[in-house]
């Protein structure tokens, strides 16, 4: 893709999904947004796939899968306004894609669109977890900070032109990725409400500190090359 029309693209990507929290905040209808979701998910997909110019590898087409499977479990709770088995086989589903995409990337080819995909899926898969908690668990709505946590960052990082460097803490933020999809399924499929708000707490925690320690590294690395130069 070319880097111009990346950075437009990420940026476009990141306001729509901050402008889409604030809207659920505002109106919390089932069907507005989930439909809203399902619609944001299936284009950001498709547009991103396309200028990355996608090659249909296992992996990606795992991926890609995953993301459109994301897209039917949202016109589901569009349409049954609840949770149902149903919905929560499908998250589950999307949930184990996430690691089957990566070990095949592993064993077979890993590609740079396979990996945008696959971060971009991860976002996907958490703020669809983290509306449906919102919305038919009655969680508050800090809940919703699991998905804007990474609009809110990377628009920092574009406001005062910060660069993370991406091979630094890439296992840190893979790990912690994991542990926030798992505790967002988990709350959603097993646990009561009252008991979820520690488990939420602590994956919002973790998050937290991931996106923290990104930024602490993107500001040290910017003074140190001000210095310099």
């Amino acid at each position: 893709m070319n880097s111009s029309l990346n950075l437009i693209w990420t940026r476009t990507q990141n306001v729509i999904g901050f402008v889409l929290m604030i809207v659920f905040l505002a109106y919390p209808f089932p069907r507005l947004v989930f439909i809203s979701i399902a619609a944001w998910i299936l284009i950001s997909t498709t547009v991103t796939a396309i200028l990355l110019k996608t090659t249909f590898t296992i992996a990606n087409t795992v991926t890609i899968s995953r993301a459109y499977g994301l897209v039917f479990f949202s016109f589901l709770l569009a349409y049954n306004q609840s949770v149902t088995n149903l919905s929560i086989f499908i998250l589950g589903i999307c949930l184990m894609a996430d690691f089957f995409d990566g070990y095949l990337a592993r064993i077979f080819t890993t590609s740079s669109a396979g990996k945008v995909l696959d971060g971009e899926t991860d976002q996907q898969f958490v703020l669809v977890a983290a509306s449906t908690a919102f919305i038919f668990l009655d969680i508050s709505f800090w809940v919703l900070l699991f998905p804007s946590m990474k609009y809110i960052f990377e628009t920092c990082y574009d406001l005062f032109r910060l660069k993370v460097n991406e091979k630094e803490g890439k296992k840190r933020r893979k790990i912690i990725a994991a542990i926030v999809m798992i505790i967002l399924f988990i709350n959603l499929a097993f646990i009561e409400e009252e008991s979820s708000i520690f488990f939420y707490l602590i994956g919002l925690l973790a998050l937290s500190y991931s996106f923290l320690t990104d930024l602490i590294r993107a500001l040290k690395s910017q003074l140190k090359n001000n210095h310099v130069s």
